[in-house]
């Protein structure tokens, strides 16, 4: 996530005024601690605890029925929070005016779990606390047993009231109890009911017995009525058809069911009406019939009699059942008496009880709460205070340096400059080619050593190649910025590399060359320096015979010449056709129109910002403006950096433990490393180095029980009945297949002897014995997957055992490149795999060497495909090899086969003079089998040893040597000495020079 800010100003800014925060906390800390001491309070703690209820046993009354309220600690709340009583106690200690700081300052609260009670009281005064804090919870426990007193005795009345109503009722209910008795006479309940209970259980086994007679005459007739209509003729009919089919079919087969179900609807019909009862008819046509006639008549006499019998029983009974229930309504009438009598009398035992408990605690009373723990002076500390003041302190400091903090940091958050290069990076959202520092702090050996840094950046980062040319442009947001310096700069360190160099100036006069620092750079009129006029000069001086070196062309006052600037535009083309050129152009600033104009559709411009000169409105409104005049602004540069001393002392500290880490590590000898491990497949039953895999004695372990799937195609039948056959059945997506009566059969998974069993079971239900023929025509749900870098990619039919070779084959081969008379395999077969459905149904990778099988012929590797097997072959980039470290020029370079290390070391410049030649360290391999290897590059020069043959995709990396800091450091002490020397020679044999004063040549 990017910040809207830079952080780093964040931190700085508050470390240069540290002396803010310092001072913020101290004036505010200062004030809390004399706010904290003259507001502190003496805190003092009275502990209560409840008291138990009291006893009556001394008065002989049950315990635990005295009138105490259930929440006897809102109760205590109530009271100990009144005003009048803190007025009370406050007037009784000689202090009337503490009554309002007692309100404010009291508390109570109960300890969870405990019959206790915390009072605390806070005061200044600590003797006067503690004296206030014990009246306090003396006063309270008083007027808690006034309240107690008044509610016994409002108790005692109630009880009175209530016993006296009490006594009035019981009597009335003792004369209802006579007047009962008398009314219904002297009759026993109990006997009387068992006699009339016992007689009704007679009548109800008597009457059980002939409703099972009754039932059994039922049965009885029924059976007899479908003997009758058994002799139907049609019966008989369908009941031989029947036998004769189930000699052929099975119970589930469509004929058998058709039958079965006329014999039932016949049956149905017969026994739904009544066959009439004709004697002489019946004997007439059938002798069995007549009989079972006779029966059935005697039965429905015999059900007849019985019924009357039932119904006289039922009769009865009921008359039994109303006396019962007029005997039970005298019998609760008296006992709904005889209850209520015993309630009254029970509640007037009670009243009885309580009346004396009341009377009890409205002579004595307790109260509700005691004191357990009065205050003491010796338990308050009279550190409070000084603690108090200390933690206001704390808080006041803290809150006066986030204070001060703000202050510090709020000019920073409102600035609207460019201040840092993070601050560039956000604002532009370009790259951050390189940065220059302030020149006042650079001699002259540090900034040609800059310079030189910076135009290989510039080369390694704008430049696809090493012979091609750079032209750059350079623009700012306004005047001042330092373009001219940075051209400069740019402009003496390529002339060291031997190249031509064009500088491009806004104007003659130089305007924009004014530095930070108060240095005017002159315009480039030194020797060797040739000066033009028009682009068009700068092209044909380029494209002359024999060039000059160095050139400067000064732009005009005024650019809006339609036909100038189309000029500029076609030298611009021109000069990035030349090769080993290099172009600096100091363009107007993006305020001017100038600018704009110039910049219009060039590609390669550098956008320069300087230290707190241009805006961030500024500036995304003059890149938006470039933008849309289709303007390539590649990158940003910032000047006048000013890096704190903390933090470059932190990024040396950095480099110097990156540049050892890297030494040790490239003098150290190459381990192996361990690749991840990669799960192999099973073994594949084929033979070591074979090209096919299709061998019948060694099969695979889904070729051994192979199974069908989704879109094979069968013909099915039934053995010696062809018109059974179905030619073509497909097993359909969801791995279901339909025939005859077996319907929606799963096929999937299953075999063809196993598919063969399951529908020969299920049509067994249909047919005797089926025996069931299938003949598979089409196998399509085997299937395996090649996608990637090939000609032909897709998913294939495994129709026959394939090997991997063989499947690339069906691909038509892997893509290649024909590039300057080479072809390039476009599949990177390091990092290409093999996945495998295993039979769990998880994937897992199989262990396939792909360089081996295809660029070494290791046909160990080619192994055998099975069903869902899914092969990939990522596309591969161009091959290159790349060069880092201290090269010329760091970058990649294009492969070809007789590429060597010292040959592309070359290629990219050559060596620095900082280059620890000795131990150049080359990296091959993929990122999960990397190798190292290292080159002598001094024994391969003086033909010691051979020069190191590379491949695509190596990385050469050159290292800095080890005691390259040493060298700097004696070098320049040595140079020093030596001008020490001569200065002091000279001054001492030839003295002192006298010159004429330097007047520069301004134009």
């Amino acid at each position: 996530m990017q910040l809207p800010f830079d952080p780093w100003r964040l931190w700085e800014s508050p470390l240069k005024r540290w002396y803010w925060l310092v001072a913020g906390a101290a004036a505010l800390g200062i004030i809390g601690f004399v706010w904290g001491y003259s507001t502190a309070r003496f805190t003092a703690a009275v502990r209560l605890i409840r008291d138990a209820a009291p006893s009556a046993a001394s008065a002989g009354l049950e315990p635990g029925r005295v009138h105490q309220p259930e929440h006897t600690m809102a109760t205590l709340l109530d009271v100990m929070n009144s005003p009048l009583l803190l007025r009370q106690v406050a007037i009784g200690a000689g202090r009337p005016e503490a009554a309002q700081d007692m309100v404010a300052g009291s508390k109570v609260s109960s300890v969870p779990g405990t019959d206790l009670v915390n009072v605390s009281l806070r005061g200044k005064d600590r003797a006067q606390t503690v004296r206030l804090a014990n009246a306090y919870a003396e006063a309270a426990v008083r007027r808690l047993r006034e309240l107690q007193s008044n509610e016994a005795k409002e108790a005692k009345r109630s009880c009175e009231q209530k016993l006296a109503a009490v006594d009035r009722e019981l009597e009335s209910a003792n004369q209802a109890m006579i007047n009962f008795q008398q009314a219904a006479g002297l009759i026993d309940f109990e006997r009387e009911t068992s006699a009339r209970l016992q007689r009704r259980v007679d009548l109800d086994a008597k009457a059980e017995d002939l409703r099972i007679q009754l039932d059994g005459l039922d049965l009885q007739a029924s059976n007899l009525t479908k003997e009758i209509s058994e002799q139907n003729p049609a019966l008989v009919s369908i009941r031989e058809a029947l036998e004769q089919a189930r000699s052929r079919y099975t119970e589930e087969h469509p004929k058998i069911k058709a039958l079965r179900a006329a014999l039932a609807s016949i049956e149905a019909r017969g026994a739904m009406r009544e066959p009439p009862v004709n004697l002489s008819l019946s004997s007439s046509s059938n002798s069995l019939a007549g009989a079972l006639s006779l029966e059935l008549i005697e039965a429905r006499t015999r059900k007849s009699v019985l019924g009357q019998q039932l119904e006289a029983i039922g009769a009865l009974r009921d008359g039994l059942t109303g006396n019962l229930q007029a005997l039970a309504e005298k019998k609760l009438d008296y006992a709904r008496l005889q209850s209520h009598f015993q309630s009254l009398k029970a509640s007037r035992d009670l009243l009885s009880h309580r009346l004396g408990e009341a009377q009890l605690l409205a002579d004595h009373p307790a109260g509700y709460y005691r004191i357990l723990e009065p205050a003491q002076a010796q338990d308050i500390s009279p550190l409070r205070r000084l603690t108090t003041a200390a933690w206001f302190a704390i808080g006041f400091g803290l809150f006066g340096m986030l204070a001060a903090a703000i202050l510090v940091l709020w000019p920073e958050l409102c600035d609207g400059r460019i201040r840092t290069e993070e601050d560039l990076k956000r604002v532009t959202k370009l790259p951050i080619l390189a940065t220059l520092g302030d020149l006042a702090d650079m001699n002259a050996q540090e900034q040609e050593a800059w310079a030189f840094r910076t135009l290989a950046a510039f080369k390694g980062r704008l430049n696809h190649s090493s012979n091609q040319a750079l032209v750059c442009g350079i623009i700012s947001s306004t005047h001042g910025e330092g373009r001219s310096t940075w051209v400069n700069l740019l402009a003496q360190a390529a002339r060291k590399w031997g190249q031509p160099v064009l500088t491009i100036s806004t104007s003659a006069q130089q305007q924009d060359a004014q530095d930070g620092d108060g240095r005017t750079e002159e315009a480039p009129s030194r020797p060797g320096c040739k000066a033009l006029t028009a682009p068009a000069d700068v092209t044909l001086e380029l494209m002359s015979a024999s060039p000059h070196s160095n050139l400067h062309l000064a732009l005009p006052e005024s650019v809006r010449s339609l036909a100038w600037r189309e000029q500029w535009r076609d030298a611009f083309q021109k000069w990035n056709q030349h090769d080993n050129l290099i172009v600096f152009a100091e363009l107007p600033p993006a305020s001017a129109e100038e600018g704009i104009l110039l910049s219009e559709n060039l590609s390669k411009v550098v956008w320069l910002a300087g230290k707190d000169m241009p805006t961030v409105a500024d500036t995304r409104s003059q890149l938006e403006t470039l933008k849309h005049c289709r303007c390539e602004v590649v990158g940003a540069v910032f000047n006048q950096a000013r890096i704190p001393a903390w933090r470059s002392h932190l990024a040396h500290l950095t480099g110097v433990l990156t540049l050892a880490l890297g030494l040790l590590s490239t003098s150290l000898p190459a381990q192996p490393t361990n690749p991840p491990a990669i799960i192999s497949a099973a073994p594949t039953n084929r033979p070591a180095g074979s090209l096919s895999v299709s061998s019948p004695d060694r099969l695979a372990d889904w070729q051994k029980r192979f199974t069908l799937g989704p879109g094979d195609l069968l013909d099915v039948s039934l053995y010696e009945q062809p018109d059974s056959l179905r030619i073509g059945l497909s097993i359909g997506p969801d791995g279901r297949l339909s025939y005859m009566q077996a319907r929606d059969v799963m096929a999937t998974g299953l075999t063809v002897d196993e598919l063969r069993a399951k529908l020969e079971e299920v049509l067994a239900k249909f047919h005797l014995s089926p025996r069931v023929v299938i003949l598979p025509t089409a196998y399509n749900s085997k299937r395996y997957y090649v996608l990637g870098n090939v000609v032909q990619k897709g998913v294939f039919l495994l129709d026959r055992p394939l090997s991997i070779i063989e499947a690339i084959a069906r691909a038509k081969g892997f893509s290649t490149l024909v590039q300057a008379r080479n072809t390039f395999l476009l599949s990177d077969l390091s990092r290409s795999f093999l996945i495998r459905k295993e039979a769990d149904g998880s994937f897992k990778r199989v262990d396939v060497n792909f360089e081996a099988l295809f660029l070494r012929g290791d046909l160990s590797q080619n192994q055998a495909l099975a069903p869902d097997d899914y092969l990939y072959f990522p596309p591969l980039d161009l091959p290159e090899v790349y060069v880092l470290g201290e090269v010329r020029t760091p970058g990649p370079l294009t492969f070809t086969p007789e590429m060597t290390a010292l040959r592309t070391i070359v290629a990219r410049g050559g060596f620095t003079e900082k280059a620890y030649r000795q131990k150049v360290l080359v990296i091959r391999g993929s990122l999960t089998q990397p190798k190292t290897f290292v080159v002598n590059a001094p024994a391969v020069l003086r033909a010691q040893a051979p020069d190191f043959q590379l491949e695509a995709r190596d990385i050469i990396y050159v290292s800095r040597k080890p005691w390259s800091k040493a060298e700097e450091l004696l070098e320049g002490a040595m140079s020093d000495f030596i001008r020490a020397m001569v200065i002091t020679w000279t001054g001492h044999n030839v003295g002192p020079i006298i010159s004429e004063p330097f007047v520069p040549n301004i134009k």
